[in-house]
């Protein structure tokens, strides 16, 4: 299935013009990006789009710096955290299911691994998610079934718009550097 213009937060013009074809084509597009974890950011407040957009690049960006500490901002797009998030109830109970993969070297038998230090990236997720706004929750799941998991990430998504690619927040720079 074609998912071109899925990508790209500039480019939001897909040939896909329906919630159903966005609905049909989604699944194989994130399936191919191979997520790792189910998280759910809860802000426990209203919210709009841009505001959960901007919580959630300071989630990735606080999220790299502790992954990979100094020079994160300047790794290439692929060796760092990536996700596709999808905004509910932004006008009541905002929150956001997320499907995120840590880059594959950095991730073993359950654990992170980078120099000098081994960590369970469940507390590092969650610590992260939490430290969004006062209220903040974050549940972290690790996949097992990834087709469930993406059902349970759409579940209530309605709006082709309210979605949003973790790699819309990486620098040109970093994006250059495949």
């Amino acid at each position: 299935m074609d998912v071109r213009g899925l990508t790209g937060y500039s480019d939001r013009t897909p040939p896909m013009t329906s919630p159903r074809s966005y609905r049909r084509a989604l699944p194989d597009f994130i399936a191919s990006r191979r997520p790792q974890f189910a998280v759910t950011i809860t802000l426990n407040r209203d919210a709009t789009f841009p505001g959960m957009r901007r919580k959630l690049e300071g989630f990735h960006a606080e999220l790299d710096h502790a992954l990979f500490r100094q020079g994160w901002s300047r790794r290439p797009s692929s060796q760092r955290s990536d996700a596709i998030w999808f905004f509910e109830h932004l006008a009541s109970n905002a929150h956001a299911h997320g499907l995120l993969t840590i880059p594959r070297s950095f991730f073993f038998d359950g654990l992170c691994a980078i120099p000098g230090k081994v960590f369970d990236p469940h507390e590092l997720l969650t610590e992260t998610g939490r430290n969004l706004a006062p209220s903040a929750d974050c549940d972290v799941q690790l996949i097992y079934d990834l087709p469930g998991a993406i059902r349970y990430a759409m579940k209530d998504w309605r709006d082709p718009t309210a979605w949003v690619l973790a790699s819309e927040f990486h620098s040109a720079r970093s994006l250059s550097r495949h």
